[in-house]
């Protein structure tokens, strides 16, 4: 599953990615996922995101029993899906060219937004 999210919190980067994370979280305990692999963004960077991890958890925003590590593209190749479907949001969101997000669609990519109530 991916979750395309624009930066758009005053605190920046990495406050969209923790609401993005929880609201992924939250999307994969509905779906009973129990193993997720995330992207390595060096140790300092993979410690908060294991911060908002253990956060949502304690506030029941994601699945207890949940299996996961941190690893690079370059050792878990589906991680570079990441990177079509942001490219592919990109190209909807700049000049409005929808067609790969349909191939995507086409192809049981779930898109859903970040903001998304719960």
């Amino acid at each position: 599953m991916g979750l395309v999210r624009e930066v758009t919190h005053p605190r920046g980067q990495e406050r969209s990615r923790a609401i993005a994370l929880q609201r992924l979280l939250w999307e994969f305990k509905e779906m009973a996922i129990t193993e997720v692999v995330f992207e390595s963004r060096r140790t300092v960077h993979d410690n908060r995101d294991r911060a908002t991890i253990a956060h949502a958890q304690r506030a029941g925003q994601a699945s207890v029993p949940l299996s996961y590590h941190f690893a690079l593209p370059t050792d878990e190749p589906f991680l570079w899906l990441a990177d079509t479907l942001a490219g592919a949001s990109r190209a909807a969101i700049g000049v409005g060219d929808e067609d790969y997000l349909h191939r995507l669609r086409a192809e049981r990519v779930r898109i859903c937004p970040a903001d998304q109530a719960r």
